[in-house]
């Protein structure tokens, strides 16, 4: 018995879509899983081929943290001699 494959179709109304892409290299029937962290890319299980997304995925993508300095006043090595 296979695997449900519920979130591969969109159905709205009458109309019948895929969300997700074909692997160009396997053909028709594999589909390419979706990673949306750390980078957005797409890739295959069966045979490795991966591709970036063409447009960056901002509502799950995490804000970047500001650099942080050094935590408080250190003296330095030539200073306390």
């Amino acid at each position: 018995m296979g695997k449900a494959r519920t979130g591969f179709y969109s159905v709205k109304g009458d109309a019948f879509t895929r969300t997700h892409t074909f692997c160009p290299k396997c053909g028709p029937g594999v589909v390419l899983a979706i990673h949306r962290t750390p980078t957005a890319r797409r890739s295959c299980g069966k045979c490795g081929y991966s591709e970036a997304e063409k447009a960056p995925v901002a509502a799950s993508a995490k804000p970047e943290k500001p650099a942080r300095g050094p935590k408080g006043p250190r003296a330095s090595p030539a200073a306390s001699t």
